[in-house]
């Protein structure tokens, strides 16, 4: 089955991992749970602060917003934490509308969400 998204790019700042969501949906059914492995992945080598980079990604479905609810659950339970930036298009409003935004923090660029971490415990 041919995929929408191109590789998961993988990025470090400081003690920030960066994962770089390529364009296209976020959809469990249409990418086999890839970005929760990558996030499963990051936290078994040690990364404990996760960024989501969304900026390239146009939409996203319930399963695929689970998929960054377990992603976060996961990285809480390893005593980490996962945030979100370059939430664009109809995201912001999918992540009011299921008051996800009230427990996952989303920034509007990479730089605010990377300071947020250097205040976080």
């Amino acid at each position: 089955m041919a995929t929408h998204w191109g590789q998961i790019g993988e990025r470090f700042i400081d003690d920030v991992a960066i994962l770089d969501v390529p364009g296209g949906p976020i959809s469990l059914s249409d990418n086999h749970r890839r970005l929760l492995a990558a996030i499963h992945q990051l936290i078994g080598r040690g990364w404990l602060k996760i960024l989501l980079n969304l900026r390239d990604v146009q939409y996203m479905d319930s399963e695929g917003l689970q998929e960054i609810v377990e992603g976060y659950k996961a990285t809480k339970d390893s005593g980490g934490m996962l945030k979100l930036c370059g939430v664009a298009h109809g995201i912001p409003a999918l992540l009011k509308e299921t008051k996800i935004d009230r427990v996952i923090s989303a920034f509007d660029s990479e730089g605010a969400a990377l300071r947020s971490f250097s205040g976080s415990a």
